[in-house]
């Protein structure tokens, strides 16, 4: 499944919709058991063969009185039935086990970069990468984000955001040790007597007037005379209304600008 992820993930955008093999979540193998879960034992009628279990190194767990049980990969219905069959081979007849994962702690990963709340997550069962990314608070707005980068340790594909978000192109299916990147796009942002102050998605050619209009426009308080551009540590004062009147030539911008309009004194 994984390997024929894999390839259908390396094909070009244009096909990755259709060429990954989008298995429904009911399909995929249930939540497998691992290092760092803590489980939960109950037997009924029976208090005290039950309790919490934490699976330690090399998967294993040390079960009330079974002792030591490698559940490595297990789901939890597997766990259940080995912790009954011991049970029922030395203390009692015909035990009703039940088991469950108390805490997730095995199946990590990683969401970072443009999301409200970047971190490490766990897996509580098969999930895909629009959930992932709505545990994680969704894609920041005003990032210009245009693509999500998904890294497996067999590689990486690149998933057009648009289509991943509105129609689920590309939506995996996240594993263990998986990553999920979303780099922020190119933006240049405006600050001061604008309607709109914040990030202006970056475009082929934006100009200081075209960013301005994506901006709302300048407030009524905006001294067009005063305005300035803050451009790698450089401060470079520029005449908007020049501009406006057409006396001066429009300024070509430049990815992660900063455009200041400030406030008029009348």
């Amino acid at each position: 499944m994984r390997y024929a992820l894999l390839i259908a993930l390396f094909l070009p955008s244009m096909s990755l919709a259709t060429e990954v093999g989008l298995a429904p979540v009911a399909e995929v193998d249930a939540y497998k058991v691992g290092e760092g879960d803590v489980l939960t034992v109950r037997v009924h009628g029976e208090p005290e063969f039950g309790g919490n279990v934490i699976i330690g190194s090399g998967g294993a767990g040390d079960f009330p009185y079974v002792g030591s049980i490698s559940v490595q990969g297990m789901t939890t219905q597997q766990v259940t039935e080995k912790v009954r069959e011991a049970l029922e081979a030395d203390y009692l007849v015909d035990p009703k086990v039940s088991v469950w994962v108390e805490k997730y702690g095995s199946q990590e990963v990683r969401v970072l970069g443009a999301v409200k709340n970047p971190g490490v997550y766990f897996l509580r069962k098969p999930t895909r990468i629009t959930e992932i990314l709505a545990e994680a608070g969704g894609v920041l707005e005003n990032e210009n984000v245009t693509e999500i980068q998904y890294r497996t340790g067999e590689g990486q594909a690149i998933l057009p955001v648009q289509g991943l978000l509105e129609r689920g192109d590309g939506d995996a299916v996240v594993a263990r040790g998986d990553v999920i990147y979303v780099p922020r796009g190119e933006v240049v942002y405006l600050s001061g007597q604008v309607e709109k102050p914040g990030a202006v998605p970056m475009e082929k050619g934006l100009t200081l007037l075209q960013a301005i209009t994506k901006a709302g426009g300048p407030s009524e308080t905006a001294r067009l005379t005063g305005a300035y551009i803050l451009r790698d540590g450089e401060r470079i004062s520029v005449n908007v209304r020049r501009i406006l009147n057409g006396r001066e030539a429009d300024i070509q911008l430049l990815p992660g600008d900063q455009v200041v309009l400030r406030q008029s004194v009348f």
